[in-house]
């Protein structure tokens, strides 16, 4: 057994080595860290004491750091698989807790919510003042599939409008 955690040692275990066949093992030191370099002696990737293991491709800046709590990119994170997502727990990139989005999302499929609870919230306060403005804005046709009926001027059922409504075309009620 190997306690000495004060210096660096280099440990290549071969085939006969029972427990460890065929391993190399790095040891840094009690506060040290293992660092790989390129041909260029350009720093490209650091295992640090704290166990934080950080990449910088370009010797400069780190785009990659993993550590025990959460991994960042500083670069765009590309994911070429291609499944299909039909339920939230298939697809290319598979997300188990909430998703913080702080810039625009753009989606070229459909989204779907799936929950008894699933709202849709939007924070926008934007008034609509023709047909191509307001915070919510669509291109297509809004179809609304719930046949609540209406119990007031206030509880409209499948839709409620707090404030005025200009139609375009026809209604028919």
């Amino acid at each position: 057994a190997m306690s000495n955690t004060y210096c660096s040692r280099l440990v290549l275990n071969g085939v006969d080595n029972a427990t460890n066949a065929g391993t190399l093992q790095l040891f840094s030191g009690k506060n040290g860290s293992l660092n790989m370099y390129t041909g260029a002696d350009s720093l490209v990737v650091s295992l640090l004491s704290t166990g934080t293991m950080q990449v910088t491709p370009n010797g400069n800046t780190i785009r990659c750091s993993i550590s025990d709590s959460q991994t960042q990119f500083t670069n765009v994170v590309n994911i070429i698989n291609t499944t299909a997502s039909v339920n939230s727990s298939s697809g290319a990139l598979i997300v188990s807790g909430g998703v913080g989005i702080a810039g625009n999302c753009s989606v070229n499929g459909s989204l779907t919510v799936n929950s008894a609870t699933g709202n849709i919230n939007f924070a926008g306060t934007t008034s609509s003042t023709s047909y191509t403005s307001g915070a919510i804005y669509i291109n297509g046709g809004l179809g609304i599939s719930n046949s609540t009926v209406a119990a007031s001027v206030t509880a409209g059922g499948a839709l409620s409008v707090a404030g005025g409504a200009a139609i375009g075309q026809n209604m028919f009620v």
